[in-house]
Formats: structure tokens, C-alpha cells, sequence
């Protein structure tokens, strides 16, 4: 038996490593864009005179936290897995 055939928590090592490639991929694309956009911004923002803008691409480059970026990975990770209902919802109603 091949260890990618096995199953850990109702998904098989397969699945678990296509949400891990998701997860990756997810927080290393959201990153670069947020390093991207935020430098566009703010070579844009310099062109200017007025402050506001230059506020929006600092708050894009620097404040914009890898948390957030994690989120969307788990939630990235979430689709490629089979879980199950959430917690306390007897019903199976979102």
C-alpha cells in the first residue's frame, strides 16, 4: 500500500498534499501581490501632491499582515478536503 493511498481524518495523503500545494500557492501569490501592488502604489502616490494616496499604498505594503494570507490559505485548504459539518449544527444546514 502506497503511503499516498492512506487516509488520515477521512482524506487520503493525496488530498492532504494538494491542500498543502493550495496553501503554499495561495499565501505565496497573495504576498507577492500585496508586494506588487503596494510598490505600484506607491511610485504612483509620489507622482502626486496630495497625502491620501500615499497613505493607502503604505497601508497596502506594510500594514496588510501575513495572518490575513493564512486565512486564505486555510480557506483555500478547507475546499480541497472533505470535512465534516461544522460544530453544534445538529441539523446539517450552513
Amino acid at each position: 500500500m502506497s503511503i499516498l493511498n492512506q487516509v488520515s481524518m477521512g482524506n487520503s495523503m493525496i488530498k492532504w498534499t494538494a491542500a498543502l500545494a493550495a496553501a503554499v500557492l495561495t499565501s505565496t501569490v497573495l504576498s507577492a501581490a500585496r508586494r506588487m501592488v503596494g510598490s505600484r502604489l506607491t511610485r504612483l502616490a509620489d507622482k502626486t501632491a496630495t497625502d491620501h494616496d500615499n497613505l493607502i499604498g503604505d497601508l497596502i505594503r506594510v500594514k496588510t499582515k501575513m495572518v490575513i494570507f493564512v486565512a486564505a490559505a486555510v480557506f483555500g485548504t478547507s475546499l480541497f478536503l472533505d470535512l465534516p459539518p461544522r460544530a453544534g449544527n445538529d441539523s446539517g444546514d450552513p
